[in-house]
């Protein structure tokens, strides 16, 4: 039914109806207008009424995005770039091999690519240990390894270290760039090269992973079952582990799902402890490269507003800080800026004390962050007075059902002369 309804919209519609509207949109990669000002908003009929029908939406979130926002190169990039999968593996590494070489001009680079593809390879191997051992003890989506599965396996890791590669290139060029410093952890000195850290996050991570796994083995039996409806299968607490231990209405209701079957959602200290090696291992170790794309526009609002390269007198509010990995390489960029996490989990703000006083020791800044708990659904004037005059930040992903009061909250937050930049995701 949705393929003949697309098919008559089709044929009486105008070319690219399901690309886009036919207003005007503003895009970097395509327009030559200049842009007004930091984050200047083109002009756009974004706001005119949408045509929409229903089965497709008259522009996707990107597109509105495309209009309202300036891009950063890395979103055109990821837009454009495809991993090639018709290659060998033995032609995949060497073509990895090759964008390695090609981006090693100084032994400051070597010194980065030696740390990366380590890390890289490590969160690589962990993953696999993983899924090898869930699946072995039953905890996974098959009873054991099959010869299929492997292939399958190899082919997704093949995909994701080739991904990485490009994240590490885009790092390492802005690092060079003067954009951020290159990553504080790369000292030998740091905990992460400390066997008794690793054993910790690895062990915490294995027991992560094969719960994980069972809920989602669980997950996936129950929505192949012929008893089991759409409703059934949609509900939060259809699978079992889905809802957290807390039910309060100072929580959204979407905070109060794991989503992903994670323990506690974000809502233990044992989950907010496991969060950044899952994270990690699932992104092949360059989830902290990622988060430091924020780091680019947040460098591009310095030199546009001629502010100290120190970030002093800069005020900084980050919104879902989660564990506070980036704001300690954002105070490493700018070791004055007066940074303040927020979020409404407790116990990964206490994660992201941890980590930031551990940044402080462990390079003897200065002691500029505060961390915040948000109230819920209640506003929360504090962080908002904390914000103004200076910029919001935020590496949180904002899912389409809460999209608006967390665009509305970063607008109340940086009012007064503050500007949001969006990251992650």
């Amino acid at each position: 039914e949705m393929l003949r309804h697309a098919l008559r919209l089709r044929a009486a519609a105008p070319a690219g109806r399901f690309s886009r509207h036919s207003g005007t949109v503003a895009s970097p990669a395509t327009d030559n207008a200049p842009v007004l000002g930091w984050m200047g908003r083109p002009e756009t009929d974004a706001n005119r009424p949408l045509e929409e029908d229903e089965f497709f939406p008259a522009r996707t979130p990107a597109d509105v995005d495309r209009e309202h926002f300036r891009e950063a190169p890395s979103v055109r990039f990821w837009n454009a770039w495809r991993h090639d999968d018709s290659k060998s593996p033995a032609a995949s590494v060497a073509d990895i091999l090759a964008q390695i070489s090609a981006a090693t001009k100084s032994p400051a680079d070597a010194a980065y690519w030696a740390y990366h593809v380590f890390r890289s390879s490590w969160f690589l191997g962990q993953g696999a240990a993983g899924m090898l051992v869930s699946s072995v003890a039953g905890a996974g989506p098959d009873a054991a390894p099959t010869l299929s599965r492997a292939r399958a396996g190899a082919a997704a890791a093949e995909r994701l270290v080739s991904e990485a590669v490009q994240v590490y290139k885009q790092d390492l060029k802005r690092v060079n760039d003067g954009t951020h410093r290159a990553p504080y952890d790369m000292d030998p000195r740091h905990r992460q090269f400390n066997p008794a850290f690793v054993a910790d996050k690895s062990l915490r991570f294995a027991s992560e992973a094969r719960s994980t796994l069972r809920k989602h083995a669980a997950a996936t039996k129950q929505r192949a079952s012929p008893e089991s409806g759409r409703e059934a299968t949609e509900a939060a607490d259809a699978v079992p582990g889905t809802r957290v231990w807390l039910s309060s209405p100072l929580y959204p209701d979407y905070y109060l799902n794991t989503f992903h079957w994670q323990t506690d959602g974000w809502l233990s200290k044992e989950s907010a402890k496991v969060y950044e090696v899952s994270t990690e291992t699932l992104f092949v170790g360059r989830q902290d490269a990622m988060q430091r794309t924020a780091l680019a526009p947040l460098r591009e609002w310095f030199d546009e507003t001629q502010q100290s390269a120190t970030g002093e007198n800069v005020k900084l509010l980050e919104m879902a800080c989660g564990t506070g990995r980036f704001l300690t390489f954002t105070r490493d960029t700018y070791p004055q800026i007066d940074a303040v996490g927020l979020d409404l989990s407790p116990f990964y703000l206490a994660e992201a004390r941890e980590n930031a006083q551990y940044w402080e020791r462990f390079t003897a800044g200065v002691t500029s962050s505060r961390f915040v708990k948000n109230a819920g659904n209640k506003k929360n004037a504090k962080a908002g007075r904390l914000a103004r005059d200076g910029s919001a930040a935020s590496s949180g992903e904002p899912g389409e059902s809460r999209g608006r009061p967390y665009a509305a909250a970063a607008r109340r937050v940086a009012r007064g002369g503050g500007d949001f930049f969006r990251g992650g995701g």
